[in-house]
Order: C-alpha cells, then structure tokens, then sequence
C-alpha cells in the first residue's frame, strides 16, 4: 500500500500538482514511518514547494533511515542552503559525496556552495570532480567556467563553456557566459552577438514554458 502513495506522490509531483503530491507523500509516510523512500519523497516535494525547513526535517529523517544513501543528504543541503544555513549545506553535502563520491551532482553542489562563500579555488576543484564524474552534465560545465572566469582565467573558461554547449547546444546561460569571455577580449561585435543568442534562447524556453499542451 504504501508503495501505491509514494508512486501517486511522485506522479503528481511530475505534473505539478504540489498540493495533490504533498498529500500522498504524507499518507506514504503515515503508513511507513520508517520508510526512507517516503520521507525522500516527501522532502522532494516540499523543496519543489519552497518548503525548506520542512523539507530539511523530511530530508534528514530519510538520511536517519539510509544513512548509505547520498540522495537524502543531498536534499537536506539543498533545503538547508535555500534557508540560508550554509554551515548545515556543507555539512550535508559532505554526506553526500562520502556516500557517493561519484555522483557528480552533489559535487557540482558542493562547488555551488563554496563559490557563494566567496571560496573560488575550493569551487573550482569540486566543478572540476563533477565534470569528471559526470562529463555530459552541462550545468557543471557552465559554473566550472564562471568561477574560471571569476578567477581571470579566460581560456580556460572557454573551453569550458564548449562542453558545456557540446552537451546543451540551447543553454543560454553558457552563451551569456561566452559573452563575457568575449567582452574580457575587447571583442565588442562577438559579445552583442552572443548576448542576442542568449536573449532569443532564453524567449523561445520562456514561451515553450508557459504554452499550452
């Protein structure tokens, strides 16, 4: 039975129904309190409901269950971070990678974190472990650049960038970033180019957002 509400819960949650996925993760957790798939599940939800202090208690109560299993720990960084409580991110993340040190989305979390604590080297070498652990993941590509960027780095940000375009050619934020490569340069005309690329990616994900079935 309680597989039945976790399965409703994250079906809802896939068509956005938050309020609908939110109700069954919490009969899947009344009927199996000691279910970590459940508090996961739920912690899922309230995080996609900007519920981070409950999605941090949900999240840390599935870790409790599963020590062994990075997603939760990744949840309650998440949480954590989204309330503001950085030393309590970091904690989690830690968790996180100890418990699936090749998992290169809680490292590209990790350098996320650091780089907002103003620790750019610390970032640089955590985007550089998710790319390793994971090459076809874009978003890491593209902070792996901006903190390369941030540092001077201008090359090597570049290269960068190719991957992470080589992965998504329709990522706007990695265009926006070559942008700024180009400006470091002087190259003026290359930068509006860029700019406008990233300007109508950015209007054409907008509208297929907001359009209808």
């Amino acid at each position: 039975m309680n597989t039945y509400f976790i399965e409703q819960a994250r079906r809802l949650l896939a068509q956005r129904d938050w309020h609908g996925a939110h109700a069954a993760s919490v009969r899947a957790v009344e009927q199996s309190p000691d279910d970590a798939r459940a508090w996961l599940a739920k912690a899922t939800i309230e995080l996609a409901m900007r519920r981070a202090s409950e999605a941090r208690v949900s999240a840390e109560r599935a870790a409790a269950l599963a020590p062994g299993d990075a997603r939760p720990w990744l949840l309650a960084g998440n949480a954590a971070q989204d309330a503001g409580e950085r030393d309590a991110a970091r904690a989690a993340y830690a968790r996180a990678v100890e418990a699936q040190p090749e998992w290169g989305a809680a490292w590209n979390r990790v350098g996320t974190l650091a780089f907002e604590m103003g620790e750019a080297e610390q970032a640089e070498r955590a985007f550089e472990r998710a790319v390793a652990c994971d090459p076809s993941h874009a978003r890491s590509w593209n902070n792996l650049a901006h903190v390369r960027l941030e540092r001077g780095r201008i090359d090597e940000a570049e290269q960068a960038l190719k991957r992470a375009l080589a992965v998504r050619p329709d990522y706007p934020v990695a265009f926006r970033n070559l942008a700024r490569v180009a400006a470091a340069r002087g190259e003026a005309r290359e930068r509006e180019a860029l700019e406008l690329v990233a300007m109508r990616l950015e209007a054409m994900q907008s509208h297929a957002a907001t359009a209808g079935p």
